[in-house]
């Protein structure tokens, strides 16, 4: 099954909510889950952020990591909307997966509650500030010193 189409009927649109909310015919959304037309770059970023992946996830196939959502039945406005929380969600997992690959045991960093700590290990989306202490990664507003 073509990879839009799938992702589409994921979120339950039919092909014509789908043409409404891209602002294109019904017919080039069939055509082009048919594989005989092309959607531009635009319009294709722009079912990504409905659909609930990057632009590159879908390109690459990861279409695994999409958030999820039932749309079947909302208006274009409503759909807007729920894209553009997609995007704004999308970017905030970025930036904690951002944030993750940043820290390091050793580093001193401030929590969201004010607290100061130095980080002991990482486990996944944790770190371990002391063996009876964990913390969300999320948790962490800034990294104040790093001890190397």
């Amino acid at each position: 099954m073509n990879t839009f189409k799938a992702l589409r009927t994921k979120v339950r649109l039919s092909q014509t909510q789908m043409a409404e909310y891209l602002g294109v015919d019904q017919s080039l959304i069939s055509k082009f889950e048919n594989d005989k037309r092309n959607l531009s770059v635009a319009k294709l970023e722009r079912a990504c952020n409905l659909f609930g992946i990057s632009y590159g996830d879908y390109v690459n196939g990861n279409i695994d990591k999409q958030l999820q959502g039932y749309y079947k039945g909302m208006s274009v406005k409503t759909l807007n909307d729920l894209a553009n929380v997609n995007k704004i969600t999308m970017n905030a997992l970025e930036m904690d997966k951002l944030k993750v690959e940043r820290i390091k045991g050793g580093d001193i960093v401030r929590l969201k509650d004010g607290k100061i700590v130095t980080v002991g290990d990482i486990h996944n989306d944790e770190i371990v500030v002391t063996y009876i202490e964990r913390y969300k990664i999320s948790d962490i507003t800034e990294i104040i010193d790093r001890l190397d």
